[in-house]
């Protein structure tokens, strides 16, 4: 879980630089354009390495929510859902104001990962309580 929240944040970092660069780049505000591009194409191409990363990372932590017998009750259902809607804002303000198809693409693969895992911890709570008929049953939040 630690993994992931620092390449999260990582990837978030690099993100912020990236769009900083290309509104200054549309902006033409850079006197040096060769410079400010290949630092632009470092930056964009660390984002994405970390991007793939962080979307990879979140296989193991879905395949150990489903594999859990506790009814997921470690995974925050607050954490995840709002990585999820973080991520689908994200999505959005990369495809629709960026224009930018990597950042709306790392952008889907994390709320991909993040919405599967906060599914997985809701069926599984949710056939806690059926199967309990709620007494004793694990908590929804």
């Amino acid at each position: 879980m630690f993994a992931g929240s620092v390449t999260y944040f990582t990837s978030f970092l690099f993100a912020m630089l990236y769009l900083q660069l290309l509104l200054k780049k549309r902006a033409s505000v850079l006197a040096d354009d060769s410079h400010c591009v290949n630092l632009l194409v470092a930056i964009k191409s660390l984002y994405v390495l970390n991007g793939v990363a962080a979307v990879l990372l979140y296989l193991p932590q879905i395949f150990t929510a489903c594999k859990d017998k506790n009814h997921a009750l470690s995974l925050s259902l607050v954490t995840f859902g709002g990585w999820s809607l973080g991520s689908l804002v994200s999505s959005l303000y990369a495809w629709l104001y960026v224009r930018d198809r990597i950042f709306t693409a790392i952008s889907l693969g994390n709320m991909a990962g993040s919405g599967t895992i906060f599914l997985i911890v809701v069926y599984s709570r949710l056939q806690s309580r059926k199967q309990s008929n709620c007494r004793n049953a694990a908590p929804l939040l």
